[in-house]
């Protein structure tokens, strides 16, 4: 895992640091990390005004002056906005037959079961909010990367604006008709201090927590009438925000069209694109990553291949699995990614 500078916090870091046997939180963790690759590299922090984070988003920096011996310098510091953004909290429930978990020698692993089978939601759920969340669809939700880079700018664009983070790929091989296939391309440096994911105050979890088991009766449909059997239930809450404190250091590819990615010909302006977006986003004391989907990253293989430029892909085995990366930098399959998008507009100021 690429790592520029200092050390900071992920979630794939945090769940390390609970204890593997018997603890409940980091099982949840480590299920949802395997299909939800963004944990790897989210920073996560603490909030610091209950479920929300109040904080400050650079909109200018710092302008210094020339200045002679006994000269003045005045004060400077850019300029801020002030920002408060609010988690989210997921929740589901669990629920298992009291007998069969009773009767069970392996109690752990029947509840991990059932766990399995709502977890599969959560993840999906999590992954798409991560990239996608809007507070205007869902005002219960959270607002995902791509609200933050949802304008791509001109050549000339400012950058004070995110616009200017984001390329629009519309157009290159000149069928601009077919819209129905759209993705993007992420580049995200994740630190505590320019994109990160955040937790409600006073969660040692995480904001991952569950509530204590009960018994209940639930109805059985098969038997009719009012025939029930008992069943423990347990409800699991996940609280997560994502803040993104300093747009500079993401960016976005956005209206790829993905079955016309591979047209002979045109291999050099996407990686154009893809070159242009590595160099654009600042990479400065973050942990960098590549956010696709699969079919994405199979076409840029292959138009990299075409290209002779092989060597700018390559794959590591990391911690006991295959780690694809691109100039360096680990390359993460979002399957939520593989939804087709709606067309990107340009920045207008």
């Amino acid at each position: 895992m690429q790592v520029n500078g200092t050390r900071v916090l992920t979630y794939a870091d945090f769940v390390k640091g609970l204890d593997p046997k018997g603890n409940f939180v980091h099982r949840i963790v480590e299920l949802v990390a395997k299909k939800v690759e963004m944990l790897d590299d989210m920073t996560v922090i603490e909030a610091n005004d209950g479920s929300s984070l109040s904080t400050t988003v650079r909109t200018e920096t710092p302008k210094p002056v020339w200045t002679t011996y006994y000269g003045g310098i005045p004060s400077n510091k850019g300029s801020k906005a002030k920002i408060k953004v609010g988690s989210g909290m997921m929740g589901t429930k669990v629920t298992v037959a009291k007998k069969l978990y009773d009767d069970s020698k392996d109690k752990d692993a029947v509840l991990e079961d059932e766990i399995r089978a709502n977890i599969t939601g959560m993840k999906n759920e999590l992954a798409s909010a991560l990239v996608y969340g809007r507070l205007a669809d869902n005002p219960l939700g959270i607002n995902g990367l791509f609200k933050h880079y949802d304008k791509y700018g001109s050549e000339t664009a400012d950058d004070t604006e995110s616009a200017h983070y984001v390329f629009n790929a519309l157009g290159i091989t000149g069928n601009t008709g077919a819209k129905s296939k759209l993705g993007s391309i992420a580049l995200v440096g994740w630190s505590p201090n320019t994109i990160t994911a955040f937790h409600p105050e006073g969660h040692g979890t995480g904001g991952i927590e569950k509530s204590d088991k009960r018994v209940v009766d639930i109805a059985d449909p098969d038997k009719g009438g009012d025939a029930t059997y008992e069943a423990y239930l347990q409800y699991l809450y996940w609280k997560l925000g994502l803040a993104v404190r300093d747009y500079r250091y993401g960016g976005r590819i956005c209206n790829i069209q993905r079955d016309l990615m591979l047209t002979r010909g045109y291999e050099g302006s996407y990686v154009e694109l893809i070159d242009r977006l590595s160099q654009r986003v600042l990479d400065d004391d973050v942990k960098q990553a590549y956010y696709m989907d699969k079919l994405m990253w199979e076409n840029v293989c292959v138009m990299f291949s075409r290209l002779t430029r092989g060597n700018a892909i390559k794959f590591e085995h990391i911690e006991g699995r295959k780690e694809k990366r691109l100039y360096g930098i680990p390359v993460r399959i979002m399957d939520p990614m593989k939804t087709n998008e709606a067309e990107v507009t340009a920045f207008s100021a």
